[in-house]
């Protein structure tokens, strides 16, 4: 069973960052590949935030993100998911090439029972907070969904799985991530 979940993470961290490449800009380029070796590490719900901070700090060259759901909480500006927000804006002001690209889904709509509402502002705040920092973000096309939670750093890094940067998947929800 280890090898099938190593090998369905492979596959997964691929189709991840093929798409999370074309959407940043990467292109034909960024998508070409050379040979690697991967290691995966479990990181448990209440390790993650303390976990990718660190890992931000240590970034070098760049940071990328794809986030279903980042919130943003002026008044609670000691809030986990602030915190990390605010990481990814402290790096691209030391220079770090920083990319982030948060999902801009539809809400769903109870009457056609599908997603064909407005869209959802659930990133609204997070992708103002960036911009007003400078980082680059931008929201995925309303055509699909993007429900990616993944985190690419510098050339050999990738954090992938399903904790949303909101207080109830930071605080509450027992998500888990790879490394």
């Amino acid at each position: 069973m280890k090898g099938f979940a190593s090998s369905l993470l492979i596959i997964s961290l691929f189709i991840t960052l093929f798409s999370a490449f074309h959407l940043i800009g990467g292109g034909r380029k960024a998508a070409q590949a050379k040979a690697f070796e991967t290691q995966a590490k479990l990181i448990l719900g209440s390790e993650y935030p303390d976990r990718v901070l660190s890992l931000m700090s240590q970034a070098k060259k760049r940071i990328y993100l794809c986030m279903y759901v980042a919130s943003y909480q002026k008044e609670r500006s000691y809030a986990l998911e602030n915190r990390l927000l605010k990481a990814l804006a402290t790096s691209y002001k030391k220079g770090v090439d920083v990319r982030v690209v948060l999902d801009a889904s539809l809400e769903w709509d109870p009457k056609a029972g599908r997603m064909s509402g407005p869209r959802s502002k659930k990133n609204d705040k997070a992708y103002g907070y960036l911009k007003s920092q400078g980082v680059p973000v931008r929201y995925d096309s309303l055509e699909q969904t993007m429900h990616a939670k993944s985190l690419v750093i510098d050339e050999d890094l990738v954090v992938m799985g399903s904790t949303n940067w909101t207080y109830s998947a930071l605080k509450k929800n027992v998500d888990s991530y790879s490394q």
